[in-house]
């Protein structure tokens, strides 16, 4: 849906990618039922192990656990010379920590919400420059969602210290 938006919007050239056929083949149907499919190169592949990938600009790697992120990356040092836009699905702060290990700085973030769920949206660069949490630039932002990404945090990190605590006895 991501790069039919895209090309719907302006984007010249999008490259779609997916470890599995199935979705490949949804995102393709997508862009065909849009009349964007001309725009959009769909590939099979690992992350970003393709031909050609080190020429993007941008990068938007979403829908997956921060420690997945975290080998895509590893895997693509040329990432740092491209702007990155990072929705992980979990281990946000572990990946916070190792980006900032590994050279990259995290420049804002946004909030989005899917019916229930809020999902951070992290905009990532090369360099040392930036915030060192996801909650820093949330509250730099004034980010409307928030209160509720703290809530729902709280409640995260009670339910862990229970289910510690009830493993202890």
């Amino acid at each position: 849906h991501v790069a039919v938006w895209l090309a719907q919007h302006g984007a010249e050239r999008v490259t779609a990618t997916d470890l599995r056929p199935g979705p490949l083949r949804s995102a393709r149907e997508s862009a065909e039922r849009y009349g964007v499919a001309d725009r959009v190169r769909f590939v099979l592949a690992d992350g970003l192990q393709y031909p050609g990938a080190e020429s993007a600009d941008t990068v938007i790697v979403a829908g997956m656990g921060g420690e997945t992120m975290e080998a895509i990356l590893s895997r693509a040092a040329w990432t740092r010379a491209a702007r990155l836009v990072l929705q992980p699905q979990t281990r946000l702060d572990e990946l916070c920590l190792w980006l900032r290990r590994e050279g990259y700085a995290l420049g804002g973030a946004v909030l989005a919400r899917e019916g229930e769920r809020l999902y951070a949206v992290l905009s990532v660069a090369g360099g040392d420059e930036g915030y060192a949490w996801a909650e820093d630039a949330l509250l730099a932002a004034a980010d409307p969602l928030l209160p509720a990404w703290t809530e729902h945090r709280r409640r995260a990190a009670l339910t862990a210290l229970e289910g510690k605590s009830r493993a202890r006895v």
